[in-house]
């Protein structure tokens, strides 16, 4: 037996009485009678590690390219040239990032083939932003015109709370989708 990514533990037959609609015309038995059944019966689990490491580990790459993607930028033009990397590039980067989450979250969607939200499309939903806010961060940190508090000691708050707001955002997501 073929079974993918399940595994079979036990199967077993037995036999057992089934209450019947009909008499599967046999003409000594009237409707709503009891007649013995076979039945069979298995057990079997999913491997689930697989199919979650071909999702997460993407995601977790994607993650760290763009927390990478804040120590690049800067306003100091000697440094910038030695990174090689503009707000152009970094704008880029954040695109290419938003493309690759979007292909990933739409096999997701025609694998788990749900009409509603499922819990790991969250996972998806919560790079989208974490991009986005970080292709922001770029184009303030690089303008002329500099919020102070985002801005501060050449862009090291946006790398310290890069992690704070992503697993905040992890953790209340799953509060809100399993307590609710």
């Amino acid at each position: 037996m073929v079974t993918g990514e399940w595994r079979t533990h036990f199967s077993a037959f037995s036999m057992g009485e089934s209450t019947t609609r009909t008499t599967l015309g046999n003409p000594n038995t009237t409707p709503d009678s009891t007649i013995a059944a076979l039945h069979f019966s298995t057990g079997i689990t999913r491997e689930f590690p697989s199919p979650l490491l071909d999702r997460l580990i993407p995601l977790i790459v994607i993650t760290l390219l763009v927390f990478a993607s804040l120590f690049v930028v800067t306003i100091d033009s000697d440094r910038r040239s030695l990174a090689g990397f503009s707000t152009w590039t970094v704008i880029g980067l954040c695109g290419a990032m938003m493309l690759v989450v979007a292909v990933q979250h739409s096999s997701l969607r025609s694998t788990t083939g749900s009409t509603g939200v499922v819990y790991a499309e969250y996972f998806y939903f919560i790079l989208y932003l974490v991009i986005a806010l970080v292709a922001f961060n770029v184009v303030e940190h690089t303008s002329t015109k500099r919020f102070r508090l985002l801005d501060w000691n050449g862009n090291m708050a946006a790398r310290l709370r890069y992690w704070l707001v992503v697993t905040t955002l992890l953790l209340a997501t799953t509060g809100v989708v399993f307590l609710r």
